[in-house]
């Protein structure tokens, strides 16, 4: 009997390990930039940073013009 208990456990265990590669594969293709909004698949690079932000090539370039204006 506990060797149906350990066969049970594995089989949860891959499940989860599963599920939750398939929840990080959609996440990414769903991520989008916390500036400007624009999906991954919309701009050349999406550059992720802490926790969720991510923050695009465009965004960036953007901030790159407004620093240089001001120096």
């Amino acid at each position: 009997m506990n060797t149906n208990r350990s066969t049970d456990f594995s089989q949860t265990m891959l499940e989860l390990h599963e599920a939750i590669n398939a929840l990080r594969e959609r996440e990414e293709d769903e991520a989008s930039c916390s500036f400007c909004g624009k999906r991954r698949a919309e701009v050349s690079v999406l550059v992720p940073g802490p926790n969720t932000l991510c923050i695009c090539d465009q965004c960036v370039a953007r901030a790159a013009r407004l620093i240089g204006q001001r120096t």
